[in-house]
């Protein structure tokens, strides 16, 4: 092909790119979700034949997933964001006012979407998302909305189910990890 192809090509493509549009719009948007780390390829993958959202990859770290959540803060694009401990500490000094944790329940009850989260005094503190007894690890679990103060791995809280306040742990998510396969001879 000669150069005047390749330019003429190079420009075109764009526009044309932008005109088609994507072949499929991203359902849910997650920052810090590279297919390297914590085997996102096989969750995202998981999660779309199971439940039909598409989840793409993002390989923003978490020092770049907060930055991005700053710059959102009035107008959020995400719908979730994993980083770690010490970017949930600058998220909540950044103003950053919720983030997606894991919760286990600890007694009786599996908290639904739309349940109050709350700290242990009572205060209502965010809320859940969904939730579902999980048979792969034989326990209750969910996935709620707190403030980054709130989403210490191990710390308790209570999730509100028919006015009473039921515990539940904080857990690190992916909930489940696949175990690689292995190769027999």
């Amino acid at each position: 092909m000669n150069n005047t192809k390749v330019i003429l090509l190079s420009l075109i493509a764009p526009i044309w790119l932008a005109l088609a549009g994507s072949a499929a719009a991203a359902d849910v948007i997650c920052y810090n979700c590279p297919p390297e780390w914590a085997d996102w390829a096989s969750m995202l993958r998981a999660i779309k034949a199971d439940l039909g959202y598409d989840i793409p990859f993002d390989n923003k770290n978490s020092g770049q997933a907060l930055s991005q959540l700053i710059a959102e803060k009035n107008n959020p694009v995400a719908d979730l964001a994993y980083y770690g401990v010490n970017f949930g500490m600058k998220a909540k000094a950044a103003g950053v006012k919720r983030t997606l944790i894991g919760l286990e329940m600890l007694e009786r009850g599996i908290a639904r979407d739309g349940y109050k989260v709350q700290d242990l005094p009572g205060n209502e503190i965010g809320y859940v998302t969904s939730g579902s007894y999980a048979p792969f690890l034989k326990k209750n679990i969910a996935l709620a909305y707190v403030p980054p103060e709130h989403s210490t791995v191990d710390s308790d809280l209570a999730v509100e189910i028919r006015g009473q306040a039921v515990k539940a742990r904080v857990i690190p998510t992916p909930f489940y990890k696949r175990p690689k396969k292995t190769q027999t001879s």
